[in-house]
């Protein structure tokens, strides 16, 4: 399966699923999630009780990216299984 799904965790039922998310890995912050696909795409996604919606997308990378991204201090840094590495400044202009 290739959807992201939310899970109740007292019951293990799937509350929604989506497939509008690409599969990768993601991290979560000031109630958004930040998802970085297998194939290089960044995903800024808003998640809710009743689903999620995909706010913005960018490709940042090339190749496959299996590495979990990491935020600090208002930076996003992305790195691709060939060692390629991105530092996104966030802060609004």
């Amino acid at each position: 399966m290739n959807d992201l799904r939310c899970l109740d965790l007292t019951t293990g039922k799937a509350l929604w699923q989506s497939a509008e998310v690409a599969k990768g890995t993601a991290i979560s912050s000031d109630g958004l999630l930040i998802v970085l696909s297998t194939t290089g795409e960044l995903q800024l996604c808003q998640p809710s009780d009743t689903g999620i919606k995909v706010l913005a997308r960018a490709p940042v990378l090339e190749n496959k990216c299996w590495v979990l991204p990491v935020l600090s201090r208002h930076r996003l840094l992305c790195r691709s299984k060939a060692g390629d590495v991105v530092c996104l400044d966030l802060r609004q202009p």
